[in-house]
């Protein structure tokens, strides 16, 4: 028995080698190809999660911007927070005092090493509102701590300062 091998098997069988020795060459090609198409779609999810962000951001700020001014409309009590007698943003950390509990004799100390009141400072009562001209308000709580601090938007900075009275 002959085996023949028709012209056409022949061509079909060359060009499946063809192929499979090309990937084996261009394995590097079709690698960084692979690479470059991950990188687009990696660019691709990071550019749609920081428009996410941005919005996100916008509508929080937005959402603190109204709280503020509407504290700010319905009255809080404006203080000067200062560190090294420099005005200063609220956070967390900021402690606020009854500027009634101070004594008369401004010569006497309010606070010792520690910043702790002495002689009669009290801390300002759990729940007062308070404020300041940079368009931060928050509530008191223990201790004189604050908390829930919301910011004005730059943009409603000027309309808030009439509402506090500066």
């Amino acid at each position: 028995m002959s085996h023949t091998i028709s012209q056409k098997t022949l061509y079909r069988g060359v060009l499946v080698v063809a192929i499979l020795a090309g990937c084996v060459i261009d394995r590097a090609g079709i690698l960084r190809f692979q690479a470059q198409q991950n990188e687009k779609h990696s660019t691709a999810i990071a550019k749609q999660q920081a428009v996410s962000q941005e919005e996100t951001f916008g509508q929080k700020l937005e959402t603190e911007t109204d709280l503020a001014m509407k504290r700010a409309s319905l009255g809080c009590v404006t203080i000067r927070s200062t560190r090294n007698n420099k005005p200063i943003r609220f956070d967390e950390k900021v402690r606020v005092f009854d500027p009634e509990s101070f004594p008369n004799d401004p010569k006497t100390k309010r606070f010792d090493g520690k910043g702790n009141p002495i002689n009669g400072v009290r801390p300002m009562p759990s729940g007062v509102v308070v404020c300041n001209i940079h368009g931060d308000t928050a509530v008191v709580g223990q201790d004189g701590f604050i908390g829930q601090i919301y910011r004005v938007a730059p943009s409603k900075l000027s309309e808030f300062k009439q509402l506090i009275g500066q």
